[in-house]
């Protein structure tokens, strides 16, 4: 099949006419015909409700090295590994750490038995009471504990409270010996429905 294009039509139109119908100038081009409004469609309504979604945002592995924004730690007999839950202020940079929450975790026997999150923001972790771990069933030797975080943004309409509820999960050790992994989970999340 011949493709049919505008120049096309002209020389099929020219040569179905005879010789009569040639014309000695170039033609016009044809005039841009202006897009029309889209039509008015109905509004779309969401519904939305909180659901436990444990959507998994990062997976990091633990250090030894006590980040700068912990001040003091309790003192513990063990392996003492520590992380920091992910968190930004509005204004803040992708590279930017200063508000993540620290935490530390015991290991013992290549198992988390013990852990503290530093949920008053002050970077003191002996005035955080420890955490309850769980067994983490999707990862054997793998233990996890929930905390809440509150705090208030800034926000051009005003200030926003935000409240999340994060899992952190502690795996065990890798098998060459190098530090374990920790992910974090955000609980919950707003799931919908188009109506």
């Amino acid at each position: 099949m011949i493709p049919i294009t505008p120049r096309s039509l002209v020389l099929l139109a020219l040569a179905t006419a005879g010789p009569a119908a040639v014309p000695t100038s170039a033609p016009e081009p044809a005039a841009a015909v202006a897009p029309s409004a889209p039509a008015p469609r109905d509004a779309v309504r969401f519904n939305f409700t909180q659901t436990v979604a444990n959507i998994e945002y990062a997976a990091v592995r633990l250090s030894h090295d006590r980040p700068a924004a912990v001040t003091k730690s309790p003192e513990v007999a063990g392996d003492a590994w520590y992380g920091a839950i992910m968190r930004r202020l509005p204004g803040e940079g992708p590279r930017q750490s200063a508000h993540y929450v620290p935490f530390m975790a015991v290991y013992s026997g290549g198992v988390a038995t013990r852990a503290w999150c530093d949920v008053n923001y002050n970077g003191d972790l002996t005035d955080d009471p420890p955490v309850r771990l769980s067994a983490y069933p999707a990862t054997t030797g793998a233990r996890s504990f929930p905390t809440d975080l509150r705090w208030t943004a800034a926000a051009p309409s005003g200030d926003l409270p935000i409240d999340w509820t994060i899992r952190v999960v502690l795996e065990p050790p890798a098998a060459d010996g190098s530090g374990p992994f920790f992910r974090v989970q955000r609980v919950h999340a707003m799931m919908g429905d188009v109506v």
